[in-house]
C-alpha cells in the first residue's frame, strides 16, 4: 500500500473515529500474552465460511519468556491491511494474484483471522478506511474485548487505527499528529496516531503507542525524514502531557514506514540522529535499491540545509535540525567543515532483522513495516518470524500476498520492576521457535 496525497495542516486533528464504549458482547477474558496461548479470541468467523490459513509463522521465544510473570507481558502487532480503494486504483501491482482473492469480503475475514492468531493486546493498523473502521473492525473487535480510535489522512478516506484490550488498558491521552503543513513541500496528508495507555492493574504502568504510515513516494526521502522527525517529537509531547518523560514511559513506534531496514530513514530512527547534507533523497528510504527503480546520482536530488523549509515544521522539530562542526579529521586543511544533522528525542531499537517480507507486490518484495521499542524500558521476549518470499509466492498463500504480513512482538513492561534489557535476550541464538 502507498501513502501520499492531500495537503495543508489540520488544526483539529481532522477526520477521526473512536469505537467508544458500547462493548458489543462480553469482554474476552485477558489471556496470557504468550504466542502459544491455546485460547485465542475468535474474531474472524463472523458467520462466514471457514477461513483458509495463511503462511505459518514461527514464534521465536527468548529464555526469559518462562521467567516473566504473565501480567508483565503484553502482545502487540502492526499490520497494513491495504485499503480496498487503493487496491482498486493500483491493481497493476497485483496482476500475479488470484482476482478472487482481492475483494474485501475475502480479505477482511482473513485479516481478522491473522489478528486473532496474533493474540495481540494492542493492534496498530494502517490504511483502514473510515467506513470499514465503523462497520467492520469496530463491531468485530469490540465483541472480542477491544476498543480503539482512527485518524484519517488529510483529504483521504483511510488512515491509522489503534485498538487496545479494554480489560487491560485505558487510554490516558490521544495525540492526533498531522504530518503535513500549509507550505508547498509537506503537503502529502500523512498522519500519525499516538495513544498513551495506562494499565488498569494496581501497577498503573503506562506505555506510549505510536502508529503511522509515511509517504510512499520512493523519490521523496526528505519528506519521509521530516515526517518521521515530526512523529518522534510528537511522541515525546504526548508523554509530557501525562507528566512523564521518554525515560519513564516506555514507547512503541510502529507502522508502515515505506523504508527498508538498512535505509538512512531507519538509521535515523534507531540512532536518534542523521547527517543529511550530501544525501540523495531518492535513496533515503531504500526502496529504489530493492529493484523497483534504478537511478544514478544526480545533483538535483542532493539534500542541503535545511532539507525541508523550517517554517513548515513544528518549532521543536525545526530546532532539531542544526549545524555541527565536523571532527577535526574531517575538516579541510586551513578551513572549517560543517555537518548538517536532524535529531529526535527517542531511544529506539528494533527486534527484527532484514530477512523476510512485509510488503509483497508483483515487482517488489521487502521489509518496509517496522516495530521499534524503548531499548531501556521494554524487552522483547518473543517475536513472530517474518514470512519469507518463497512462502508468499506459493499458490495456496496468494491470498495473503496482497496484504502486509502482521508483525507481532511480545514485550515485557520494564518501567517499574521487571528485568533489565540485555543483548542476550534479544540475540538470535537465545531464541527457540514455536510454530503457530
Amino acid at each position: 500500500g502507498g501513502g501520499g496525497g492531500g495537503g495543508g495542516r489540520r488544526q483539529d486533528g481532522g477526520s477521526r473515529r473512536s469505537s467508544g464504549g458500547r462493548g458489543r458482547g462480553r469482554d474476552a477474558q485477558h489471556r496470557v500474552a504468550h504466542p502459544a496461548a491455546a485460547a485465542a479470541v475468535h474474531v474472524a468467523r463472523a458467520g462466514r465460511a471457514k477461513v483458509a490459513p495463511g503462511p505459518r509463522r514461527k514464534w521465536l521465544c527468548s529464555e526469559l519468556d518462562q521467567t516473566i510473570q504473565d501480567d508483565d507481558k503484553f502482545v502487540l502487532c502492526s499490520y497494513n491491511i491495504l485499503s480496498q480503494q487503493l487496491l482498486a486504483a493500483s491493481q497493476y501491482l497485483y496482476t500475479a494474484r488470484d482476482p478472487a482473492a482481492l475483494p474485501w469480503a475475502v480479505r477482511g475475514p482473513r485479516i481478522l483471522d491473522c489478528l486473532q492468531r496474533s493474540t495481540a493486546d494492542i493492534m496498530m493498523l494502517q490504511e483502514v478506511e473510515t467506513d470499514v473502521f465503523d462497520s467492520f473492525f469496530v463491531p468485530h473487535l469490540e465483541a472480542a474485548g477491544f476498543t480503539g480510535t482512527l485518524e484519517a489522512r488529510k483529504g483521504k478516506t483511510d488512515g491509522c487505527a489503534v485498538f487496545w484490550r479494554k480489560s487491560r488498558f485505558d487510554a490516558e491521552h490521544v495525540n492526533r499528529v498531522d504530518l503535513s503543513s500549509d507550505g508547498p513541500v509537506l503537503t502529502w496528508g500523512n498522519v500519525g496516531l499516538v495513544v498513551v495507555l495506562r494499565e488498569k492493574a494496581v501497577t498503573g504502568r503506562r506505555v506510549c503507542v505510536a502508529n503511522t504510515h509515511l509517504v510512499f513516494n520512493e523519490k521523496r526521502g526528505e519528506i519521509k525524514l521530516a515526517q518521521a522527525a515530526i512523529l518522534a517529537h510528537a511522541v515525546a509531547d504526548a508523554i509530557a502531557e501525562v507528566g512523564g518523560t521518554t525515560r519513564t514511559v516506555p514507547t512503541v513506534l510502529g507502522g508502515d514506514f515505506n523504508s527498508t531496514p538498512q535505509s538512512k530513514l531507519i538509521e535515523f530512527l534507531l540512532s536518534g540522529r542523521l547527517r543529511f547534507d550530501g544525501l540523495d533523497r531518492r535513496f533515503i528510504s531504500g526502496q529504489m535499491e530493492h529493484g523497483r527503480t534504478h537511478a544514478s546520482p544526480s545533483r538535483g536530488y542532493i539534500l542541503d540545509h535545511p532539507f525541508v523549509p523550517v517554517a513548515e515544521l513544528p518549532p521543536r522539530v525545526g530546532q532539531a535540525i542544526h549545524v555541527m562542526r565536523a571532527p577535526s579529521r574531517g575538516r579541510a586543511k586551513g578551513g572549517e567543515s560543517l555537518e548538517h544533522h536532524v535529531a529526535h528525542p527517542l531511544r529506539l531499537r528494533s527486534p527484527f532483522d532484514e530477512h523476510g517480507v512485509t510488503s509483497f507486490q508483483d515487482k517488489f518484495a521487502a521489509v518496509v513495516d517496522h516495530i521499534f521499542y524503548s531499548d531501556d524500558q521494554l524487552t522483547p521476549i518473543a517475536i513472530a518470524e517474518l514470512v519469507g518470499y518463497r512462502q508468499l509466492v506459493r499458490p495456496m498463500n496468494s491470498l495473503y500476498g496482497i496484504t502486509l504480513v502482521a508483525v507481532w512482538v511480545v514485550c515485557v513492561c520494564d518501567s517499574l520492576t521487571c528485568v533489565t534489557p540485555t543483548n542476550a535476550c534479544i540475540g538470535r541464538r537465545r531464541w527457540h521457535a514455536i510454530v503457530t
